[in-house]
């Protein structure tokens, strides 16, 4: 009897026991356990700085300390990696996490695998990443309701706006120049009064902003002052836009600008700070750099910027979303790489470093929290350039940190547009072209025929726009929108 009992006393503790451990190997799966040391690979777009092997060998002490594992980082520079990236994706080459972004690919590599899904270990493996992302910005990284990339925390506006010089402006009592309407003011007071041209443009400038928005880069538009995304157009059917190419038909027989506009070579922002332009154009962080040269060489200009229409009131499209980083199908360690980039976005060490390089040598933060460069370091010989090192798929707003800068507006339009911004629905949307290939090469022809011309009004707006319609028509349009409508309804319910 007392065998018995001993028996059963035995085999009750082994149970125990086994249940027990179960417990404990699921607990150290969960936590994913990093007593095996791993060598994780990444891809970056770019070219690999001067400086970066010193600050991956202070990153891979920190990763070895923090969660036994060790960084190789791969580069492809913007030359090459349209080739190369779809190449690497389908050879089955093995490595652990890409930069991934719409424009290059993301849904179709979501698509065909090329990309791990990462819906369950995501918020498994970076927590604190993944609670503070909203749900906009995960939609991006998003394609059939599954999650394959973990993004950016990033939020940016750039739109552009016109550069003028403030004193002519005030010279000729001119309103400040916030519109169109107060652009042209200033240009004819500028052709009527000064020997200089008013706007030395260039084909590849823009004063236009009628609040559209292209799908993915494809002929059709939304429009995102209404907000209605799913009512997709073509910008030639609407009349404000022959009402914006007659003005630019007046603007070029005033003589505002060259009559060989569209052979111009010269950028305008060149030809603004050589004296030889009264204006330009330029987004809000390239006139940053832009105010600093002017005011260094020609000190008693006020040069001016302001977007394209009124930021207080006119909603701006944030640019910087969508973009992150992958986890590659043959990845043998995802749950290590998610770790690593919960470092990298929530660890301001490891986002300094990857952001900004060494501090002491390639950056110093000043007092006020502005970046500024050590003592006898510019930036042509500086060894790692502030974000512009392949961190772009972990940018995040809580730790970005900007260089001391001349111009003292920034700050004030950029919370002004902040506040009226929109998230792009179609951020990410790619067109599977395979179909109509044909079509969108004639209609290629066909708009670099016309565009430009009616653009900068060196042809009659309502007779070239007809014939562009019709010659687009012939060319296959019609069928090329319905292609593009069809597929950008089904991106949407991929959402």
């Amino acid at each position: 009897m007392k065998k018995k009992i001993l028996s059963v006393i035995s085999l009750i503790l082994a149970m125990v026991f086994v249940l027990c451990s179960c417990g404990t190997t699921n607990k150290k799966t969960a936590d994913e356990s990093t007593n095996n040391h791993v060598k994780l690979v990444m891809y970056l777009i770019g070219d690999e700085p001067e400086d970066y092997k010193e600050v991956l060998a202070q990153i891979n002490t920190m990763l070895n300390k923090d969660i036994n594992a060790e960084l190789e980082v791969r580069w492809m520079a913007w030359g090459e990696w349209s080739q190369k990236y779809p190449m690497l994706l389908s050879s089955g080459e093995p490595f652990d996490l890409i930069y991934t972004v719409g424009y290059m690919g993301f849904q179709n590599y979501a698509q065909s695998k090329g990309f791990k899904d990462i819906t369950e270990l995501f918020p498994k493996y970076a927590p604190k990443t993944y609670e503070a992302l909203s749900k906009e910005n995960i939609q991006k990284v998003t394609y059939g309701g599954k999650i394959y990339a973990v993004p950016a925390n990033f939020l940016e506006v750039n739109p552009n706006g016109y550069v003028v010089r403030g004193d002519l402006r005030e010279k000729y009592n001119l309103p400040e120049v916030n519109s169109l309407d107060t652009f042209f003011a200033y240009l004819d007071a500028v052709k009527q009064n000064e020997d200089i041209m008013p706007f030395n443009a260039s084909v590849t400038d823009s004063v236009s902003n009628f609040g559209w928005a292209s799908v993915g880069g494809t002929i059709a538009n939304w429009d995102y002052v209404s907000g209605d995304y799913e009512k997709l157009f073509l910008p030639y059917d609407k009349p404000e836009y022959l009402d914006f190419l007659k003005k630019m038909r007046e603007g070029y027989q005033k003589g505002y600008w060259s009559k060989d506009v569209i052979m111009n070579k010269l950028s305008s922002k060149d030809a603004f700070l050589n004296g030889t332009s009264a204006s330009t154009v330029s987004n809000m962080k390239n006139f940053a750099d832009l105010y600093a040269t002017a005011k260094e060489t020609h000190p008693e200009w006020k040069v001016e910027w302001a977007p394209l229409e009124d930021a207080k009131n006119y909603p701006t499209l944030l640019m910087s979303n969508g973009a992150g980083i992958a986890i590659s199908n043959s990845s043998k360690n995802p749950e290590r790489a998610l770790m690593l980039l919960e470092l990298f976005n929530q660890d301001e060490r490891y986002f300094n470093l990857t952001t900004y390089g060494i501090e002491g040598k390639n950056y110093i933060i000043n007092d006020d929290g502005y970046l500024e460069l050590p003592d006898g370091v510019t930036a042509d010989t500086n060894g790692f350039p502030a974000d512009g090192a392949g961190n772009y798929g972990w940018r995040n707003n809580n730790y970005m940190k900007s260089f001391v800068r001349e111009w003292k507006g920034y700050e004030e339009y950029e919370s002004k547009i902040m506040e009226n911004t929109l998230w792009d629905p179609y951020n990410g949307f790619m067109l599977d072209s395979s179909a109509i290939q044909n079509k969108i090469t004639a209609i290629s022809s066909v708009t670099e025929q016309y565009l430009m011309p009616l653009y900068w009004g060196t042809i009659e707006p309502e007779k070239g726009l007809k014939e562009m319609r019709e010659k687009l028509k012939a060319a296959g349009l019609d069928e090329v929108f319905d292609e593009v409508q069809r597929q950008a309804q089904e991106y949407l319910k991929s959402r």
